[in-house]
Formats: structure tokens, sequence, C-alpha cells
């Protein structure tokens, strides 16, 4: 069974906000975050734990009641609107209907894989959609904000396939409110500033509206600027916390 990781270097700043630290992923306590005791980082840990490699992966439904509630994947915008929505109502399906399966790749930001051996370099649907679902479905999370810039639609560089799109996503603003198992103030897991690199499959067989369907085929995740250990925070970090 795959472990889960729980958080463990969290720094207290006002309205108990939490940055995911260094060592966050690495089950040592950080010597600049703020801790309570083994017992309860423990507790944590079981808490975010119950992923399986026999958890069943769920592949794009086209469940019309699913994709009604969000706006028509037909658009690498939409998709990107529709991403925030999902993370927003913590709705896997929406979520889902808004990859390829057989060709999804989420790349993390370089730093966080070579500072934390446990996070790789990247990860395939299946683990991405059951992070994603631990994280929308567990017990402990109360709500997710989320919000970003989106960038214009262009061609895929010359070293990516021709009929990909791109877009970049910049100031990335991510919060992630959850149960203190100890009983104590909420625990805010956030994201501020970073970057997102979107890349997008057109399927001109499938229309939606008249339009060839889009589904996002890679995504990469970007720190932006030089951040002290106690402040790293990245996308990528927190969905490992839900692996």
């Amino acid at each position: 069974m795959p472990m889960c990781y729980a958080t463990q270097g969290l720094r207290s700043i006002p309205l108990r906000t939490t940055i995911l630290g260094r060592d966050t992923l690495t089950m040592k306590p950080s010597t600049l975050g703020s801790i309570r005791t083994p017992i309860v980082l423990i507790a944590i840990a079981l808490l975010l734990s119950g992923c399986s490699e026999n958890d069943t992966i769920l592949k794009p439904s086209e469940d019309p009641m699913v994709e009604s509630t969000f706006l028509p994947n037909n658009s690498e915008p939409n998709l990107l609107d529709n991403l925030i929505r999902s993370y927003v109502e913590k709705n896997i399906d929406g979520y889902t209907l808004l990859f390829d399966p057989d060709q999804f790749e989420f790349v993390f930001d370089p730093t966080d894989v070579e500072n934390n051996p446990r996070i790789p370099r990247s990860w395939e649907w299946g683990l991405d959609w059951a992070t994603t679902r631990n994280l929308f479905n567990h017990r402990l999370v109360l709500g997710i904000k989320l919000d970003f810039i989106k960038g214009k639609t262009t061609p895929s560089p010359a070293d990516e396939p021709p009929d990909r799109t791109k877009i970049v996503a910049t100031g990335v603003e991510l919060e992630i409110d959850t149960v203190d198992p100890e009983g104590g103030e909420n625990i805010i897991y956030k994201v501020s500033g970073d970057r997102g690199t979107f890349f997008f499959q057109s399927y001109p067989d499938e229309l939606i509206d008249g339009q060839p369907r889009q589904r996002i085929v890679e995504w990469r995740d970007e720190r932006v600027g030089l951040l002290l250990p106690t402040e790293l925070k990245t996308w990528g970090q927190i969905k490992n916390v839900w692996r």
C-alpha cells in the first residue's frame, strides 16, 4: 500500500494559516515550524491514509448531469475555469472530465523533487486522480478556495507535439481549510503566487456544442521566486500530502 504523508513542518501565522515547510513531507519535525506532539502527527498520518494500489481509478465519464454544472469542455480557458470549480466544489467527477487519462502527466517543480526524495519527477493520471479524490473526500477538509490568472492560449513549443496548445496560469492562490485533529484552530494549506503550465489536446471526433472537446494532457507545477525553507509552497507539495 502506498504511504500517505502527513504535514509536520507547519508554521503558524495570523488567521492560523500554515505554509508547507521544506521538510513537510519528510516526516521529520521542522526546527522552524510549529508542531505539537508526535502523537498528533501520527494521528494526522493515519487520518490522511487510506489510499491503496487496488483503488478503482475513474476514467472520464460522459454523464451529462456532471458536465452540465460546468462550462462546456470545448475550449482551453473553459477547462481551467472548470478546474477551479472542481476544486471549490470538491467535485471529483467534474475534475475527471478535464483530463486525458491515457496521456496525462503531472510534473512537479524541480526544486520539490530535489529537496524531497518522496516526491517523484512526475506522476500519471491514476495517481493524480486518487490523490485528488482523497483531498476532495477527506473528512478533515472543510473547504477549498482556488483562483489564478489565465494567460492566452498559444501553440505548444517546438519540442512538444504540434497539435497541442498551452496556457500559463499565474498568480495561483490556493487555500485548503482543514480541521485540526487535536481540536485546535483550523489548519490551512496555502499556495500563493505560483504558476502552472497546462498543455491541451483537441479531439475533433468528440464535439461539444459543435466544437471539438479539449482535454488537459500535461500540467507543470512551477514555484515562483526564491523562498525561505519555511515558506516553500507549491501545488505539487499539497497534492503529495494526500497521496
